[in-house]
């Protein structure tokens, strides 16, 4: 019979999972093999592999994916916590508790996300934000700047980028033709 701690009660479940991964949950416990449905309650987790990914819903229905060699920590104290120390992040966050955003933190900005869908990549000295959905306020960690990006914007926190989110391209998603009337129209 497994019982949990309240230290150690499952905030998320694994719902997806390819390739090599590794969580490290609490007092250093380490699991390899992750399958679906395996319930972590808190700690690390890693894509050790470039070709692998995990996906995780919290218990508000939230998911937060890794892919490739992406370490994320997560936690949960009444407020969710995510620290994406490398690689890539991709989340569907559902609305959350006023006052209560769901942080987002990489070595580079804080992002403050309250119900949205977006992406996240870091390296060491840049963290490059996607918002498809909602609103998100990123602040630099460098010099406590901040600015709120909204639906289909971009923005890069580095110390050698201007704050200021930038509006994405729409992707071209179908088109038409008039071959009939022949190479010239």
């Amino acid at each position: 019979l497994f019982q949990w701690t309240d230290t150690e009660r499952p905030i998320a479940t694994i719902t997806g999972v390819s390739g090599a991964s590794l969580w490290t949950g609490d007092r250093g416990r380490m699991q390899k093999n992750l399958a679906i449905g395996t319930a972590l309650g808190g700690g690390t987790i890693e894509g050790t592999a470039h070709d692998s990914w995990v996906e995780l819903e919290f218990r508000d229905g939230s998911t937060a994916t890794i892919s490739g060699n992406s370490m994320l920590t997560f936690s949960e104290n009444g407020q969710k916590q995510l620290r994406l120390k490398s690689g890539r992040l991709a989340a569907n966050v559902q609305p959350q508790p006023s006052g209560k955003p769901m942080g987002i933190h990489t070595r580079t900005a804080t992002l403050e996300v309250l119900g949205t869908r977006l992406d996240v990549q870091t390296d060491l000295a840049s963290t490059t934000l996607n918002v498809n959905q909602g609103r998100v306020r990123a602040t630099r960690i460098s010099d406590g700047s901040s600015v709120e990006v909204p639906a289909d914007h971009r923005l890069v926190a580095a110390t050698d980028h201007q704050l200021a989110p930038f509006r994405v391209p729409k992707f071209v998603d179908h088109w038409t033709s008039r071959l009939g009337l022949g190479p010239r129209n």
